[in-house]
């Protein structure tokens, strides 16, 4: 994923697709859930190293 995105990952509807058919859960509702239960999510970019 390129790194610009990485700010808006965790954004509730936010997709890189073009296509909005099955995406499923975004991001949010899994940190959502994580952050509920005491957890963190991290991310982050390698897709220059690819």
């Amino acid at each position: 994923m390129p790194e610009h995105h990485l700010d808006k990952i965790f954004e509730p509807f936010f997709i890189t697709k073009e296509e909005q058919a099955g995406t499923g859960p975004d991001l949010s509702l899994s940190r959502k859930i994580i952050t509920d239960h005491g957890g963190a999510i991290l991310s982050e970019s390698n897709f220059s190293q690819n």
